[in-house]
């Protein structure tokens, strides 16, 4: 039967290709495939053996490993056994009312005037919790509730007048050390207290927002639900006070700065601007008075639960056994590929030293 010859898409016969050329295209392709696959081979080979190594060291590790997990988990439940107990007092605090505004006239000249907009009524809570970190209010705070001596009343000796001092042991010590570089627990446990130290005190004062709405959940831990409640009110008390007074004055003085601009204002338009702008800050300086809050005002009263804190089972005990079995695994991975590169190195350097020698 005979083969006709192929047409192209023009319709013309096209010549059949030559067997001789494709033979020897075939047989020069061939090596450069053996070629591949044999490099495919050999770097799959090596990750195997790789991967190989890496279990064999794990498996020959798992004494350590085993044994820092077990350390680790015996500390875990050390703590969990010693954990303190401790009451939590919580208090709910939302924002101030907003005040009436001005006209956009009259915000456009408080915001040349006053530089930056005229005051609000809504301020920020993290206003109330620089006003509690600051130094200054830690000394007014022991001003008006000698409050060193409250919040550190185990350590005063009534009899002597003077302040108890600890003496550790050697391990006690170290620990001691150990946490105060890492400022885990306050450096003046084995100092007389000072101001300083009820500062750091009032940094376990926590402020959680309340998710999905604008109040503000504030809470302070002691093992003496009274004093947890007692303390979280003094020093949202003390806190308002401050802010309150600190407000009245620059108040005070954004008024006689407006009634200086108005006694030299010539236009109509802005004279009536800079009454309207007086007339807030008059309104402001009501709301200013004493007992009413300056910044943030209280939602729902300070409350103790009856039940002290439970500890956070996953904080104290899963995350240290997670970290350390995961630690002790990566140790031992290190220091098998440490020793075979080692290992390695040595046998290289001493077959070249052979064939200098031969």
């Amino acid at each position: 039967m005979k083969v006709l010859p192929s047409r192209g898409q023009s319709g013309a016969i096209e010549p059949p290709a030559h067997k001789g050329e494709s033979m020897t295209e075939t047989l020069d392709a061939k090596p450069a495939k053996r070629e591949k696959a044999k490099k495919a081979g050999t770097a799959a080979g090596a990750e195997q053996l790789d991967l190989h190594f890496l279990l064999r060291a794990l498996v020959r590790g798992l004494p350590v490993i085993l044994i820092v997990t077990a350390l680790a988990a015996a500390f875990a439940a050390w703590k969990l056994v010693n954990f303190p107990e401790k009451y939590r007092a919580e208090m709910v605090l939302q924002p101030r009312e907003t005040a009436p505004t001005t006209s956009s006239l009259a915000q456009g000249l408080a915001s040349s005037f006053l530089g930056g907009g005229s005051a609000t009524a809504n301020v920020e809570y993290a206003r109330l919790e620089q006003t509690i970190a600051s130094l200054n209010f830690s000394r007014e705070l022991d001003e008006r509730y000698n409050m060193i001596k409250e919040v550190y009343a185990k350590r005063w000796d009534a009899g002597a007048q003077t302040w108890r001092t600890t003496e550790l042991g050697m391990i006690d010590s170290l620990i001691y050390q150990f946490q105060s570089l890492l400022q885990i627990e306050p450096r003046c446990r084995m100092t007389a207290p000072t101001v300083e130290c009820l500062s750091e005190h009032l940094q376990s004062i926590a402020f959680e927002p309340v998710e999905k709405t604008p109040f503000m959940l504030v809470s302070y831990e002691h093992a003496d639900p009274k004093f947890a409640g007692w303390f979280l009110t003094a020093v949202y008390d003390t806190a308002s006070e401050l802010i309150r007074i600190r407000d009245l004055a620059e108040n005070e003085t954004q008024k006689k700065y407006l009634y200086k601009q108005l006694a030299a204002a010539r236009l109509d338009a802005s004279r009536q601007a800079l009454a309207s702008l007086i007339q807030q800050q008059e309104l402001k300086s009501t709301l200013l008075e004493p007992g009413l809050s300056s910044d943030v005002r209280v939602l729902i009263d300070v409350s103790v639960p009856q039940w002290p804190v439970q500890p956070n089972f996953l904080l104290l005990a899963v995350v240290p056994i997670g970290l350390a079995l995961i630690g002790s695994a990566v140790l031992v991975l290190v220091v098998a590929v440490y020793r075979a590169e080692t290992r390695f190195s040595r046998r290289g350097s001493d077959a070249q030293q052979d064939r200098q020698e031969a």
